[in-house]
């Protein structure tokens, strides 16, 4: 995975590099989180300027994710059009509560980024088909 890191400066100057975006760990806390906002999609919005600069451009989107005192990733393969769930410890237990937020996290991408995609990708473009 670092092999593939590179700041949004240098990956913009570098056609031929994997674009991938890498979320930070903040973000699932805002997505999930229950504050009592109606609509914690629209405050993840202030990440879009930060960490998804050109969805042009990205090819893969890391989202790190904490469930019950244990961590994994939440890989978006955008060329491919697949999603992966990376998760160290298997955990059968958790299987569907992992499931469930990483649906919510693809759609906040969704609701976020519908628009740029669509125009890329084509009106059938949506996160949550992966």
């Amino acid at each position: 995975m670092y092999a593939e890191y590179k700041t949004i400066e240098e990956a913009q100057k570098d056609i031929t590099s994997p674009r991938c975006w890498f979320l930070p760990s903040y973000y699932f806390q805002v997505v999930l989180g229950d504050s009592g906002d109606l609509n914690p999609y629209r405050r993840a919005s202030r990440f879009q300027e930060h960490y998804m600069p050109q969805l042009e451009t990205c090819e893969k989107i890391y989202v790190p994710i904490h469930c019950e005192a244990h961590w994994y990733m939440l890989v978006i393969d955008i060329l491919r059009q697949t999603t992966d769930i990376w998760d160290s410890l298997k955990s059968l237990s958790q299987r569907e509560k992992m499931i469930n937020q990483s649906l919510t996290i693809l759609a906040s991408l969704d609701f976020l980024l519908l628009r740029e995609a669509r125009l890329r990708f084509g009106s059938n473009f949506n996160f949550l088909h992966f």
